[in-house]
């Protein structure tokens, strides 16, 4: 045989090893492809798992933070109500305070003042 049909014929040789030791040793091919489906199966549903845990967390902090916004509006109606003038005016006793007259007495000082600083 010559160079050319050697190199030629070559991976048509390798291909027949090949398939010699795969049917001599089925059994262990078999064991192989079962073991590396289970393990794609097992790394399928752990990530199926891990995807639904998390959907469920992103929908619990969703909620919260509508329930939060909903807390902050009801705050803000309650400063507003306190702030308002009718609830400052109701307490103007209890703070201390007391009716500005009418009319303001206005100071008019004829002579100027003058300070110095040291």
């Amino acid at each position: 045989m010559s160079r050319f049909s050697q190199t030629m014929f070559s991976s048509v040789r390798h291909t027949r090893h090949l398939m010699n030791f795969l049917w001599r040793h089925v059994a262990v091919v078999n064991c192989c492809l079962f073991v590396v489906s289970v393990s794609l199966a097992l790394t399928y549903v752990v990530q199926v798992n891990r995807s639904a845990t998390n959907g469920y967390r992103i929908r619990d902090l969703e909620t919260a933070i509508n329930q939060m916004e909903l807390d902050n509006q009801n705050m803000q109606v309650k400063l507003a109500e306190v702030r308002s003038t009718q609830n400052v005016s109701s307490k103007v006793p209890m703070l201390g305070m007391v009716k500005a007259n009418t009319q303001p007495v206005f100071l008019n000082s004829q002579a100027s003042a003058v300070s110095m600083n040291r």
